[in-house]
């Protein structure tokens, strides 16, 4: 299955997110917020093994850097350009402010079901 990073400063979403993608059989990564995203990925400085994963969760409304600043750093990265995102967000009107990110594959609203999460992700990996 997929390596999929997911990344939301709530830990009971984070921790839900993981155990849902790991009975699916994906392997999970997490970051807490904007900053350690991108300190994982590499992206804002060099790291001995920065994570590459296939897909990024990430969540709009966090602490330090926000997902919105974190998707516009991925976008700009070679290292990062390339890979799906799935903007997790409580605010359905934020998907005007990110839809033109060209990397952004997909948008959950909070609440979010699961297996509705778990088809957007099988989709996105699919194509």
């Amino acid at each position: 299955m997929a390596n999929i990073f997911v990344v939301d400063d709530e830990p009971t979403i984070l921790e839900l997110i993981k155990m849902t993608l790991e009975m699916d059989g994906h392997t999970v990564e997490t970051a807490c917020d904007g900053a350690e995203a991108l300190d994982k990925l590499g992206v804002k400085r060099t790291v001995i093994d920065p994570l590459r994963p296939d897909l990024i969760i990430l969540d709009i409304m966090m602490p330090r850097v926000d997902g919105y600043a974190a998707l516009i750093e991925l976008g700009k990265s070679p290292k990062t350009s390339a890979i799906p995102v799935i903007v997790l967000t409580a605010k359905s009107q934020m998907r005007d402010t990110v839809a033109f990110e060209r990397n952004v594959a997909g948008f959950v609203t909070k609440p979010f079901d699961s297996n509705a999460l778990l088809d957007k992700i099988r989709k996105i990996l699919a194509s």
